[in-house]
């Protein structure tokens, strides 16, 4: 008798076998009806047809929703939290690391395949976020706080060298909704995390003493959750990526124009993590020391410098200049935090980050 795969929901927390889980097909218009196999053997037609599928799940007080199809059929998903006040562009960068890690996919640049574990979710992601933003230079609105919890978008990566395929899923939570609600199940999910810092802030002549309060409120009830390790650490993997990296070319730092000025395929040399890290720590560490929490509370981190539009907006503030737009350094913290959750393999490279 085979392995019971036992998935635990990322939306509601509720732990359900995954093959035994109801099958639906949804339909362009939201609705659902029961699943009728198909006859077809042909792996095109059973691609389209799992396109239009999803899992049920009726725990956890959210009442009847809904998973991707294939969210649990390639063993534990790897579920990342992205973490950050309104302001830091958490959806830009989020956005551009998505469209990017798959464009390296797709060109070789990476040795992975990448493509929509659940096509609707990664289509709706696409038309509020990646088109307007990437394809229109649009600048996003922030995540409202009434938004409705969901995934952000949905993954499948494959690697080659290892035969394994993992899903890999989003959550892209307004800052302000996480203040407000501490009924967030979906916390209890994650197994891993990218806290954003909003580059700008550390722009003043003094920079940003505070940090991000959310931060705080993200690691206080991840602790509650999972608690700390014997050494007073958090166990998951985070990456802190410091958003809008490029405006701080003008403070005229070293740390930041080196990195800067390597050429795009850096990003994917996860073996330059630690000099990166390194970097960004001493930046913050003199313009946003409050922004460190992460750095020091999580077992396995990493720092990073990141540009999602590479440009900043015109002044009617709707758009972002043509000038110079376009992302940088977005995929390597993803890539980072996929290689702690052995996604490259148990020898993913640079996968000791900063400690």
């Amino acid at each position: 008798m085979g392995e019971v795969m036992r998935i635990r929901c990322p939306l509601c927390a509720r732990s359900l076998t995954w093959e035994t889980a109801r099958v639906v097909v949804i339909g362009d218009d939201g609705r659902t009806s029961p699943y009728v196999p198909g006859q077809s053997r042909d792996p095109a037609d059973r691609r389209a047809e799992e396109e239009r599928l999803a899992r049920v799940c009726a725990g956890g007080g959210l009442g009847e929703h809904f998973l991707p199809y294939g969210y649990g059929h390639y063993g534990p998903p790897v579920v990342i939290g992205v973490v950050g006040q309104g302001s830091a562009g958490k959806t830009h960068l989020l956005a551009a690391m998505v469209r990017s890690f798959m464009h390296a996919g797709r060109t070789g640049a990476l040795p992975l395949r990448v493509d929509p574990l659940d096509l609707r979710i990664h289509r709706r992601f696409e038309q509020r976020a990646i088109v307007p933003f990437l394809e229109e230079r649009r600048v996003l609105p922030i995540t409202p706080a009434t938004a409705t919890i969901e995934l952000t978008d949905a993954l499948r990566v494959y690697n080659p060298r290892t035969r394994g395929y993992h899903a890999v899923v989003f959550f892209d939570v307004g800052g302000e909704r996480l203040e407000a609600d501490r009924d967030n199940h979906f916390l209890r999910a994650l197994n891993a995390l990218l806290f954003v810092v909003d580059g700008e802030l550390l722009l003043g002549r003094r920079g940003a003493r505070g940090g991000d309060r959310v931060f705080g409120t993200v690691i206080s009830r991840l602790t509650s959750l999972h608690g700390y390790t014997r050494a007073g650490h958090l166990a998951l993997p985070a990456a802190l990526v410091v958003a809008k990296a490029d405006r701080l070319r003008f403070l005229d730092e070293p740390d930041v124009n080196r990195w800067f000025a390597h050429p795009d395929s850096e990003q994917f040399d996860l073996d330059t993590v630690e000099d990166e890290s390194r970097d960004v720590h001493r930046l913050l560490s003199l313009r946003g020391p409050g922004f460190l929490g992460p750095a020091s509370v999580f077992l396995r981190s990493s720092l990073h410098l990141a540009s999602a539009a590479g440009a900043s907006p015109m002044e009617a503030g709707e758009r972002f200049r043509q000038r110079g737009f376009g992302p940088r350094r977005t995929v390597k913290p993803l890539l980072w935090l996929l290689a702690q959750r052995q996604v490259l393999g148990p020898a993913g490279g640079g996968q000791r980050g900063t400690r």
